[in-house]
């Protein structure tokens, strides 16, 4: 009976064994923040699981000392966002503006360095794993979707589900996406034809919640880290990963966006009209003086579409 019941504590005992490791809470933490950082109305949420992650990286500090690394221009720009209340014409301003969103953002890319540096030697599947968290808020916007369709019977084209704007869609994607791509160039094989899987349904959320920047921004991102991975790969078959990859999602993101211009969304058909809107004239006189300055300009390259561009340069 004794023996027995040592080896049911030795059992469970090994069983809790990761539990009371840094790097468990570490990877807790970071699936928490990733999943409900892009989700409306978790703001609580997200500080509360930042600070968590934050406590377990100074937990795991003596055993990722080496790991860590926090690039220059990380680096330069946490020193920028230091020093500009210094000289800011309103102090008090930029103090409160550090305090709020841009101290919380040097706090996220100190917890990104930090799990990179806990997992980068110990688990090259972790950023498929937190990629597929990342997505959460895109599976949950796609089964409102389909919930929505139903019962409507039609097609609810820019249906947002529960988010307040579709922009919080787009952020999603492009987290899910650009660490997904990390996975794939990882050269992974038993997690790629499901990390491609997720890129397609997340792109496929932006684009059925109708957010243009969003899934341009994905591509974009996945393709900025499938170039690096090319670029910094030493050996041939990791190339070959990448290029297949960088292959797949362009044709992805192409198939979409020739869906989208082809199809109902008319912003699509005047995205190019608008970004050159916003080229026009000189930007500190455009915010001094409004649009007013540049309106001549635009309705005499855009024509019909003037005053939806017009509209759309802030």
């Amino acid at each position: 009976m004794e023996e027995e019941n040592r080896k049911i504590s030795v059992a469970v005992s090994h069983a809790l064994s990761p539990v009371r490791t840094p790097r468990f809470w570490i990877g807790l933490f970071a699936a928490l923040y990733l999943a409900v950082l892009p989700m409306a109305a978790t703001i609580a949420l997200r500080n509360l699981a930042l600070l968590a992650l934050l406590l377990c990286l100074a937990w795991a500090l003596p055993q990722i000392r080496r790991e860590f690394k926090w690039g220059w221009p990380i680096m330069l720009w946490a020193a920028y966002l230091l020093l500009f209340p210094l000289f800011a014409d309103d102090h008090v301003v930029a103090w409160e503006s550090f305090g709020g969103q841009w101290g919380r953002s040097l706090l996220a890319m100190l917890a990104g360095a930090g799990v990179a540096a806990a997992f980068a030697s110990k688990d090259k599947g972790a950023s498929f794993y937190l990629g597929v968290v990342s997505a959460v808020p895109l599976f949950i916007h796609l089964m409102l979707f389909i919930a929505e369709a139903w019962t409507t019977s039609s097609i609810p084209w820019g249906y947002w589900g529960r988010e307040t704007h579709h922009a919080d869609l787009g952020y999603a994607a492009g987290q899910a996406v650009i660490l997904l791509a990390a996975a794939i160039a990882a050269g992974d094989k038993k997690h790629r034809p499901l990390a491609f899987a997720v890129i397609a349904a997340a792109l496929l959320s932006t684009f059925l919640a109708r957010s243009r920047a969003g899934l341009i921004f994905a591509v974009i991102g996945g393709v900025l880290v499938f170039a690096a991975a090319h670029i910094g790969a030493r050996v041939r078959p990791a190339r070959r990963y990448v290029l297949t990859g960088l292959a797949g999602l362009a044709l992805v993101g192409a198939a979409i966006v020739t869906v989208a211009v082809k199809g109902e969304d008319p912003r699509w058909r005047t995205m190019r009209s608008e970004l050159a809107a916003g080229l026009y004239g000189d930007a500190i006189q455009v915010e001094c003086d409004g649009t007013a300055v540049i309106r001549p300009q635009i309705r005499h390259t855009s024509g019909q579409a003037a005053p939806r561009s017009i509209h759309t340069v802030p």
